[in-house]
């Protein structure tokens, strides 16, 4: 039994005791077939990452191409999380549907090793101090496999401005100092 692969016709041969016994061609690779071979790096970030209750969280998205090949029919979506509502004209790159509750950026194509970045704003409602906001965006492409990418945001109370006498070192040390 040999093989034998022929590079310009991408066809593979085989032969028994000398003989031809099939021949085929071979499947494209998938960068061949504009596939990517990589799937695309998602991010969301959350800023601050505890707010008060009513209190506004910017987040920030970015989506980088780490393939070989170009991000074809790029869509992040964002269904929006229970006890957050979107901050009108806040989206950067992403457009809000009231109806669907939804951000939803389209990316016609993302070149080999380029990032994207986007963003828009919630304001925490309806909400009590320790829940948590978890916020996931999806993002699905004509080509790659689709990814997701969450942040985590806790409605926490406003913080208390407390005064400590440090008197080893002579002073007065505030919490807002850190």
């Amino acid at each position: 039994l040999a093989g034998v692969f022929d590079h310009a016709d991408n066809r593979l041969s085989l032969y028994i005791d000398g003989k031809l016994a099939k021949e085929a061609p071979l499947p494209a690779l998938p960068e061949e077939r504009g596939e990517s071979t990589a799937p695309p790096v998602l991010t969301i970030s959350a800023d601050p990452f505890q707010v008060l209750p009513g209190g506004v969280i910017t987040y920030s998205v970015a989506i980088t191409n780490a393939a070989e090949v170009p991000l074809t029919s790029v869509v992040l979506s964002d269904t929006l999380p229970a006890g957050a509502v979107y901050v009108a004209q806040s989206g950067v790159g992403f457009s809000y549907s009231p109806r669907d509750g939804r951000l939803t950026w389209a990316i016609d194509q993302i070149e080999p090793g380029h990032e994207v970045r986007g963003g828009f704003q919630l304001r925490a409602t309806g909400l009590g101090i320790g829940e948590l906001i978890t916020n996931t965006i999806i993002a699905v492409s004509a080509n790659a496999p689709a990814v997701a990418a969450s942040a985590v945001v806790e409605v926490a109370p406003p913080r208390q401005n407390r005064v400590w006498a440090t008197p080893g070192e002579g002073g007065w040390l505030r919490s807002e100092d850190g």
